[in-house]
């Protein structure tokens, strides 16, 4: 039988992981067809294996909410129900704003201005879903980039 902690995360984060699922219901990740809700619980146990606190591991699962489901009117959303800081990171983790998903700009401009202005405050959100992309989807869809 697993040890108890005394250690969990609150209400907050119950309330992400809901509203994370329910943006991404019905998403699915590129090239495996699987539910992108397993993307967003990965990089949320990256986060948490690797020091994150609970608005760190919050962020973690509402990553992709802005660029993918709602743009700025997204994150005024998890502003007002997770706090700044946590709309702080997932600002960090953005690189597109736009209302509709599929007016984004290309995958690959997007990541490569993405990674010319990372945002290093945010660097363990920011860069565990590169890492838990490279794991699940293979080689080609890891990010490699040298900057100046």
């Amino acid at each position: 039988m697993p040890k108890k902690s005394s250690v969990g995360f609150g209400p907050k984060f119950d309330e992400a992981l809901l509203l994370a699922h329910e943006l991404h219901r019905h998403d699915v990740r590129k090239g495996t067809g699987k539910p992108y809700i397993s993307h967003l619980l990965g990089v949320c146990s990256l986060v948490v294996d690797y020091g994150g606190d609970e608005k760190m591991a919050i962020a973690a699962l509402l990553h992709d909410a802005v660029e993918d489901h709602g743009g700025y009117p997204m994150l005024e959303k998890i502003r007002q129900q997770f706090g700044e800081r946590v709309a702080h990171i997932v600002d960090g983790c953005t690189d597109s704003y736009v209302l509709d998903a599929t007016k984004k700009e290309p995958w690959r401009q997007r990541k490569e201005m993405y990674l010319h202005g990372f945002p290093w405050k945010t660097k363990m959100c920011g860069w565990s879903p590169p890492l838990t992309n490279s794991i699940t989807a293979g080689p080609s869809c890891a990010i490699c980039a040298v900057t100046d």
